[in-house]
């Protein structure tokens, strides 16, 4: 998304007067044609499985590359489309004691990793500070695998694949040029 404005300028002398344009982008990184950086956060399970976080990488690439969705604005503010894919690693922990009925108790070791990957739009909002607002829209696609240990038997592994809906607000900080 860029800005072109053009200044009347009048010279000292004679008073003629001559135009002056003015060309510059509106948003960081708009003349870029691929976006890659890193993805960092933390996850709060459901259940008895401990905080952990989640490294990643996000891949974006504008679409006003390609012609679609060029000069949007929201009222004053400049907007950028792109399409988005993110990857990730997040492992989860559980080690607890748990009461079986008839055995007494017995000690759980619960490992779990998970890779998310995510495709889907963004759109970012330039306001003015260093700082880009982002809402996101996707598929999701979570790979789990599991491993489980009760008492001193053979570890039991488990492996799944699950789809949804991913859905974010955000912000974003940019660095390094564009």
């Amino acid at each position: 998304i860029h800005e072109i404005r053009a200044v009347e300028v009048q010279t000292p002398q004679g008073g003629e007067q001559a135009v002056s344009a003015e060309a510059k982008s509106t948003m960081p990184g708009a003349t870029d044609w691929l976006r890659v950086g890193p993805k960092i956060g933390g996850v709060l399970p459901r259940g008895d499985l401990k905080a952990g976080f989640v490294l990643g990488l996000a891949v974006e690439m504008p679409l006003a590359v390609l012609g679609v969705l060029t000069d949007l604005r929201l009222g004053g503010f400049a907007l950028d489309v792109s399409a988005y894919l993110e990857g990730g690693y997040s492992p989860m922990r559980q080690q607890d004691e748990v009461l079986i009925p008839g055995r007494g108790r017995a000690k759980l070791i619960q490992s779990s990793m998970v890779l998310p990957f995510d495709v889907g739009a963004r759109v970012r909002v330039d306001i003015g500070v260093p700082v880009l607002l982002y809402g996101g829209l996707g598929l999701a696609m979570d790979i789990q695998r599991t491993e489980l240990q009760v008492f001193s038997t053979p570890a039991v592994q488990e492996n799944d694949v699950s789809f949804g809906v991913a859905f974010g607000i955000g912000g974003a900080l940019p660095v390094g040029p564009g």
